[in-house]
């Protein structure tokens, strides 16, 4: 299969442009439980171009190393970052599965179970356009 980069990094961009809109002011990832409620909100600046399609997120102290902590016993199944959709109302521009280390979901932990005052730590966090299906 035929992948065009370019194609790739237009999509990114639509993604990076909807996290970064100027109506969004605390650009957040949302770590969510089955219900969908919050177990920790990790706070970033905005996404770097590290080029082959991809973006690397950048943290409020202008590091790579994402931190938050845990507000609310639980366990995490998924996550939402923040952005915009052009209809006016701030949403989602971005979701997607938390999982196992051994899982094939979009961000990995070795442990789901989280309890409140923990803390989260993530170095080096990138999106990207998945290539095929």
């Amino acid at each position: 299969m035929k992948v065009i980069v370019e194609l790739r990094q237009g999509m990114l961009n639509v993604i990076k442009d909807s996290i970064e809109h100027v109506s969004i002011s605390d650009k957040t990832i949302t770590f969510r439980n089955e219900s969908g409620d919050p177990l920790a909100i990790m706070e970033f600046q905005d996404l770097i171009d590290t080029g082959d399609a991809q973006y690397m997120f950048r943290a409020i102290d202008d590091t790579n190393i994402l931190k938050a902590i845990v507000t609310a016993d639980g366990r995490v199944v998924d996550f939402i970052i923040s952005g915009y959709d052009g209809s006016g109302v701030d949403t989602s521009a971005l979701s997607g599965s938390v999982g196992k280390l051994t899982s094939t979901a979009d961000i990995r932990f070795n442990k789901l179970d989280w309890s409140e005052g923990a803390s989260i730590t993530i170095t080096d966090l990138r999106i990207y356009v998945k290539q095929g299906t």
